[in-house]
C-alpha cells in the first residue's frame, strides 16, 4: 500500500523520489538515489539489494530498461515486485509483478516514473503525472510534492474500497554534488503528505537549501 514518483528536471540535471504509505519507516526502506547514476525504487514486497544493483548499472552506463531486465534475471520474487527507475539522462522504465497486491500497476514516460500497490486504480496514477506536470517551472521537489498529492486525491490507497491513511512520506533530491541536497521523512502521522509539505516550505525557507534551489527556479 504505497505509491511513489521518481523524476527528473532535465534543466537543472536534479534527480528526485516521492512516496507516501501507510507503512511506518519508508524513508529507510528500498530506495536508492546517487548523482551521476539516477534514482531506484522498490515497492511491494521491497528488496533494498535491488536498488542498490540498479544504481550501480546506471552508473555504468546501462539504460534504465536494461537494467530491469539485469535486476529481473537474478531476482526469485520478481513477479511480486514493483521498481522504478529513472538515470541521470531522464530515461524511465518501470514494472508491476503480476502478483503485486490489487490493484498495482505504473505509468513510464521520460523524465518520470509513478508508481502504486493497493491504491484506487489507475486514476490514482494519473493523477500523480497530472500533478507533476501542472507546475513545470516549479522547484523539483514542490513537482513530486505536487504528484503525491494528486495520489491522495484521487483515492491514494485503498483496500476493498476503503481508503487507507499515509501515515509515512519521504522526498529526496539529488543534484551534481556526491550528497543528497533535500532527504525529508515524515512517520507517525495521520496525513503523512500534508506534514510532508509543511516540512518542505520550512526546509526550502532555509538560505543553506531554499536559496541555491530558488535561484534557478528550477524543477
Amino acid at each position: 500500500m504505497t505509491y511513489s514518483v521518481l523524476a527528473h528536471c532535465p534543466r537543472t540535471g536534479r534527480i528526485g523520489l516521492g512516496t507516501a504509505t501507510f507503512s511506518l519507516g519508508t524513508g529507510g526502506r528500498a530506495a536508492a538515489i546517487r548523482s551521476g547514476a539516477g534514482v531506484a525504487k522498490t515497492q511491494a514486497n521491497p528488496q533494498p539489494d535491488n536498488d542498490l544493483l540498479a544504481l550501480r548499472l546506471m552508473a555504468q552506463g546501462h539504460r534504465p530498461a536494461r537494467v530491469l531486465e539485469m535486476v529481473a534475471a537474478q531476482d526469485g520474487y520478481w513477479s511480486w515486485r514493483q521498481m522504478g527507475l529513472v538515470d541521470t539522462e531522464g530515461r524511465a522504465a518501470a514494472h508491476t509483478g503480476q502478483d503485486a497486491k490489487h490493484f498495482a500497476g505504473h505509468l513510464a514516460q521520460p523524465g518520470i516514473v509513478v508508481l502504486g500497490n493497493v491504491v484506487a486504480g489507475p486514476k490514482v496514477l494519473e493523477a500523480m503525472v497530472a500533478g507533476f506536470h501542472a507546475a513545470p517551472s516549479a522547484p523539483l521537489a514542490f513537482r513530486i510534492l505536487a504528484a503525491l498529492e494528486a495520489g491522495r486525491d484521487a483515492g491514494g490507497q485503498s483496500r476493498d474500497g476503503a481508503w487507507i491513511p499515509e501515515r509515512s512520506a519521504v522526498l529526496r533530491i539529488a543534484s551534481a554534488q556526491p550528497w543528497l541536497e533535500l532527504d525529508l521523512a515524515v512517520d507517525r502521522q495521520s496525513g503523512a503528505v500534508e506534514e510532508l509539505r509543511r516540512v518542505l516550505q520550512a526546509r526550502m525557507a532555509s538560505s543553506d537549501v531554499g536559496a541555491p534551489m530558488r535561484q534557478a527556479k528550477q524543477s
